[in-house]
């Protein structure tokens, strides 16, 4: 009977722990997944021209990097990227990871945690330049690319491209030049995708 009562009390408190954890990261996120293809005006310069939103969701970046529990997330996707052998796999990997440090740094700048998003950001310009390089020597081997992924690939690009502009529009000096960077390289791995379409 006190076996049972204690049984019962544990699974309930595991039930009671685990709803606010997930309540809050379903919470923080929704701006980052929202896809739109209205146009917004660009005021920064003297013409206004009007700019269309790039159609790509980004994936729901799950917990970020200042969650206590974040390093059972990397050690799994570590082990995963040392699993998947197959080019195109792993270039989706590549992808699904860039895409989500993506939205990582995009949510830890609106909290304020610019060192962090910083390291995120510059973790998911690494995942996208692997992605990008795994896919040109998977061509430069004489294998088919699939043209899903290479639609994805230059897709997701200038998602980044999009984000990160806006991101360096309303960073603060100090953070504006490694967001710089990022996006340059991004526009660097767009040249380098043209080359095998």
């Amino acid at each position: 009977m006190n076996t049972l009562f204690l049984l019962s009390a544990f699974i309930f408190s595991l039930t009671a722990l685990s709803v606010p954890v997930q309540a809050q990261t379903k919470k923080t996120y929704p701006i980052v997944q929202q896809q739109t293809t209205s146009t917004t005006k660009d005021t920064t310069t003297k013409d206004v021209a009007m700019k269309q939103k790039v159609e790509y969701q980004l994936p729901f970046p799950g917990i970020l990097p200042d969650h206590p529990l974040y390093m059972v997330k990397a050690l799994r996707d570590r082990i995963l990227e040392f699993l998947i052998v197959e080019p195109v796999r792993k270039t989706e990997f590549y992808l699904l990871q860039a895409d989500k440090r993506l939205g990582m740094g995009a949510q830890l700048l609106d909290k304020g945690n610019t060192a962090l998003a910083e390291t995120t950001l510059s973790k998911g310009k690494t995942y996208m330049d692997k992605a990008v390089s795994t896919i040109v020597n998977y061509k430069a081997g004489g294998k088919e690319v699939p043209g899903y992924l290479v639609d994805r690939l230059t897709r997701s690009l200038a998602k980044h491209g999009e984000v990160l502009e806006e991101l360096v529009a309303r960073a603060s000096e100090t953070t504006k030049p490694a967001l710089s960077g990022v996006l340059d390289t991004v526009k660097k791995l767009q040249l380098e995708l043209e080359k095998i379409k």
